[in-house]
């Protein structure tokens, strides 16, 4: 009787254990889908802080119900706002350093402009002396014309001006020819060469209209 009564309190125990069971189950499964769906909400939050802050404070209020998620998201919002923080200190002194740079720039770009007012002025002087230059050789005629080409032999660079003069001078550059064909000789690639060729036109063109 005895052992029929242990068997009965055994079995008796086991289906017990076995009623319980699913219940426990029941409960891990749904405690694992919470947990889950918190991980979710946590990952969602950490993107949206690093968005924007306006969208992580309504977060905040969103989830501040949670219980089980405040301390993960305190921890998120304290990390996302010192970045935020790291970021705008960033960005200030990025602003302060091209503020810097513009203020910089415009004393460079006025230092330039008057750099321009001063070159013109004395590109006007230069251009200035070089007409009276040509209007006293002009006025000089034939007498201009050693000065002219011995010019051009000490400075190759005279010739860009000197040789439109001997040009306009005609007959009178007569004895410049040589020289002026000495240029010509160039081609009509090499500027020098090019300018030659238009005076020494000129000159005999001047030349052949007096003999006429």
């Amino acid at each position: 009787m005895r052992t029929v009564a242990v068997l009965v309190l055994f079995l008796g125990i086991g289906t017990a254990a076995t009623v319980l069971m699913p219940s426990v189950s029941r409960g891990e499964e749904e405690k694992s889908a919470r947990v889950l769906e918190l991980e979710k909400q946590l990952a969602d939050l950490e993107e949206i802080h690093r968005a924007q802050t306006a969208e992580l404070m309504q977060c905040k209020r969103r989830l501040g119900q949670a219980a089980e998620v405040q301390g993960l998201l305190r921890k998120a919002s304290h990390a996302a706002q010192e970045a935020l923080e790291t970021r705008i200190t960033e960005l200030e002194a990025q602003l302060r350093k091209m503020a810097v740079d513009a203020l910089q720039l415009q004393a460079e770009k006025e230092i330039c402009r008057n750099e321009a007012v001063r070159l013109d002025g004395e590109l006007k002087r230069v251009q200035a002396t070089r007409d009276s230059m040509r209007r006293a050789f002009f006025d000089a005629g034939a007498d201009a014309v050693p000065i002219l080409v011995a010019s051009m032999r000490e400075h190759r660079d005279s010739a860009g001006w000197a040789l439109p003069l001997l040009g306009d001078l005609g007959s009178k550059a007569k004895a410049a020819i040589p020289f002026v064909k000495e240029l010509a000789a160039l081609g009509e690639e090499n500027i020098r060469g090019k300018a030659a060729t238009a005076a020494l036109e000129k000159i005999r063109a001047a030349i052949a209209a007096e003999m006429k």
